[in-house]
């Protein structure tokens, strides 16, 4: 007769408890890591969110730069057009300031369901606006080349 493992096919149900406490560990180790990764994923889409309204922030002073010298060279009509959409962005920016991630992300989705086209427009917009921004910023910040 052979020595039985402890472990393993014992007739007293040690395995069982074994392999229960080992699901158990490895469920617990599953949702650990699952909440480690939404808590990144938040703070991740947190600094997105600053960053977005920074670069609106930003894009929002410049148009009313351009405004104010359109309306020196006496371009009212262009000034007044260009600083309504100033105005727009700066709204824009102060509204997603004002918002948290899961807001945002579930206006986003309900945004793509309803009108895909304008979601994948805005969507190639946005990461234009953002890479201009950010090319602009570490060329900023080597200094002139």
């Amino acid at each position: 007769m052979e020595p039985q493992n402890p472990n393993f096919g014992s007739s007293d149900g040690q395995s069982s408890s074994w392999q229960t406490g080992t699901k158990h560990d490895t469920s617990d180790s599953a949702q650990e890591a699952k909440d480690a990764a939404r808590d990144r994923a938040t703070l991740e889409a947190e600094h997105g969110k600053q960053t977005a309204s920074r670069a609106v922030s930003d894009g929002a002073a410049a148009l009313n730069k351009a405004a104010e010298s359109l309306n020196e060279q006496g371009q009212q009509t262009l000034a007044q057009t260009t600083s309504s959409i100033a105005s727009g962005l700066s709204d824009f920016a102060h509204r997603l300031e004002g918002r948290n991630t899961e807001e945002l992300l579930q206006e986003i989705t309900g945004l793509a369901r309803r009108n895909p086209g304008l979601f994948v427009l805005g969507s190639i917009g946005a990461g234009l606006l953002l890479s201009r921004f950010f090319k602009a910023s570490a060329s900023t910040s080597r200094g002139p080349r």
